[in-house]
């Protein structure tokens, strides 16, 4: 008990919060659902992305890799942002899933093409000679 609270106040006022909250976001789902759109085979096939070691190898993604990186926010399984040289990231193989990094774009960064076709992961809204 501290301050005259004991825990189990705060874990009933918490849980009551939080089915507060999956009553609501289950009301919006409800709203939305009548009038979306039937999900067809080319939506659900746009969201998986795969990237082969090849182009992971040498930093050759497509456009299309690297808007879906954006927009998702994640790499594939076989992949990964790593820290590189003065607290830069880059996107590497995930050899054996034993590489140190995180599958999850960085906060405030964002993955791009340099002038010679490469992908390099920048901070939001770079502008430079070599970026595209």
């Amino acid at each position: 008990m501290v301050l005259g609270i004991s825990e189990f106040d705060v874990e009933d006022t918490l849980d009551s919060m939080l089915n507060d909250m999956e009553i609501k976001k289950s009301q919006e789902q409800n709203t939305h659902t009548a009038g979306s759109e039937i999900k067809t085979e080319e939506n659900t096939k746009d969201e998986k992305l795969v990237i082969n070691r090849f182009c992971l190898l040498f930093h050759r993604l497509s456009d299309e890799q690297i808007k879906l990186i954006n927009k998702t926010g994640e790499l594939p399984e076989n992949a990964k942002f790593v820290t590189g040289i003065f607290g830069r990231y880059k996107i590497v193989n995930n050899w054996f899933n034993i590489c140190t990094g995180t599958c999850i774009l960085p906060f405030g960064y964002e993955v791009r093409k340099n002038l010679f076709g490469f992908a390099v992961v920048v901070p939001v809204g770079s502008k430079g000679l070599f970026l595209r």
